[in-house]
C-alpha cells in the first residue's frame, strides 16, 4: 500500500549573517492555517544558514496541540509538544539543487502530500530570481494560460505518474553547475524517480543523493530537465515518451501540406539550444528569402513560408528547397509550389 501524508509540511531554509538574527525575535508567515512560525533569543547558527522546521496548531479529540516538525532517522516527525508523544509524517521527496562556484540554489522541492493539490495551492511557492547574476532551479507549471516558476511543486498522491518540467537558469556564471539532490524519506519499492537531462538525453536515477555534472549554462537559455515520479514500469514509459520529442541530432522533418499553394509549414529539430539558418532556394540555387536566423531552443520547431520572396511577391509555381544550418551541418528538402 503506498504511503500516505498525515500532515501539509513546511520547510524553509534561510540565508543571513548571524548578527542579524542573534538577540532577536522573528515571525514568517504562511498562506495555510495556524502556520504562523516564530524564533526567537537563543538561536545558534551554523555556516550562516538557518533551517525553519514549522510548527502547526493540530487537533485531535477537539483539542488543539502545538506540534513540531524535526528530522528523524526515518524521515520527518511531528512531536507533540509537551509530551512524550511522536506520529510519523508519512511522504516522500526529492530537493534538487544546483550550484556553480559561489551561487548556489538549494531550497527546491517536489514530491507528493495527501494534503496537496495538483492546482496551484498554498503548499507551492513561486521562484524569485536575484537581480544581477543568478542561479536557479525552477519547476515551471501551466495556470490559465501562463507558465509560472515555482520552486516547490507538491502534487496530491496518485496512482497516476507525476512528471515535473524543471529548468535551470543562470546569469553571469564562470563556472560549470552541478546538480544535487536528496531523498527527505526513504522511498518504497514500487516507487521510480527519474531525472531526464534534455540536453544530453541522459536519465538519472533519484532514489540516492548524487552529484550531476551539468556543465556551462547559456544566459540566452536555461537547462531543461524533467523529473517522473510512480510506478516503475510507468515512469520508463513515459521516459521512453519524453525522449521520442526530443531530436538526437539537428534534423529537417519536412514540410505540409506538401504540395502546397502557397502556405506550407516547415519542421526542424534541435537536439540542444543553436544558432540556425533557414533559407528557401529555386531550383537555380538562388536564394528566395530567408525564415530564420537566430538562436533556436532545444526541440522540435516550426516555421511557416507564404510563398513569396524578400520583396513580398509571390513566386511562380515550381520545385523550391529548404535549406537548414547550423555552421557545421546542412541539410536540404524539396518542396512543391502548385497553384
Amino acid at each position: 500500500m503506498r504511503t500516505k501524508s498525515l500532515l501539509p509540511l513546511f520547510l524553509i531554509s534561510v540565508m543571513a549573517p548571524a548578527s542579524m538574527l542573534w538577540g532577536q525575535s522573528y515571525s514568517l508567515s504562511f498562506d495555510g492555517d495556524d502556520d504562523d512560525v516564530q524564533f526567537g533569543n537563543g538561536l545558534s547558527i551554523d555556516n550562516n544558514e538557518l533551517t525553519i522546521l514549522a510548527w502547526i496548531n493540530f487537533s485531535e479529540g477537539g483539542t488543539n496541540y502545538p506540534r513540531v516538525i524535526s528530522n528523524g532517522e526515518s524521515g520527518y516527525e511531528l512531536i507533540t509538544t509537551g509530551t512524550e508523544s511522536t506520529r510519523k509524517i508519512l511522504f516522500h521527496f526529492n530537493a534538487p539543487s544546483a550550484a556553480s562556484g559561489i551561487y548556489k540554489d538549494s531550497h527546491n522541492l517536489i514530491g507528493q502530500l495527501e494534503s496537496a493539490s495538483n492546482d496551484l495551492d498554498w503548499h507551492d511557492n513561486p521562484e524569485f530570481l536575484s537581480p544581477g547574476n543568478y542561479l536557479s532551479v525552477a519547476f515551471n507549471v501551466l495556470h490559465e494560460n501562463s507558465t509560472i516558476a515555482l520552486t516547490s511543486d507538491l502534487r496530491e498522491l496518485s496512482e497516476n505518474v507525476q512528471i515535473w518540467d524543471g529548468e535551470i537558469s543562470a546569469s553571469g556564471l564562470t563556472e560549470p553547475v552541478e546538480l544535487s539532490w536528496h531523498v527527505e524519506k526513504v522511498l518504497t519499492g514500487d516507487i521510480a524517480v527519474n531525472l531526464i537531462d534534455l540536453n544530453t538525453r541522459r536519465v538519472l536515477d533519484l532514489a540516492a543523493p548524487d552529484l550531476y555534472l551539468l556543465g556551462d549554462i547559456d544566459d540566452r537559455y536555461s537547462r531543461q530537465f524533467k523529473i517522473v515520479a510512480g510506478d516503475p514500469e510507468q515512469v520508463a514509459l513515459a521516459v521512453d515518451e519524453i525522449l521520442a520529442t526530443i531530436p538526437e541530432e539537428l534534423s529537417l522533418d519536412g514540410n505540409y501540406p506538401n504540395p502546397f499553394n502557397p502556405v506550407t509549414t516547415i519542421r526542424f529539430g534541435l537536439p540542444e539550444p543553436r544558432k540556425i539558418r533557414i533559407t528557401v532556394i529555386n531550383l537555380l540555387g538562388q536564394e528566395i528569402i530567408e525564415l530564420v536566423n537566430d538562436w533556436k531552443d532545444i526541440g522540435r520547431h516550426e516555421v511557416q513560408w507564404q510563398g513569396q520572396d524578400y520583396h513580398g511577391r509571390p513566386v511562380a509555381s515550381g520545385m523550391y528547397f529548404t535549406v537548414l544550418s547550423d555552421g557545421n551541418k546542412i541539410i536540404v528538402q524539396k518542396m512543391l509550389l502548385l497553384k
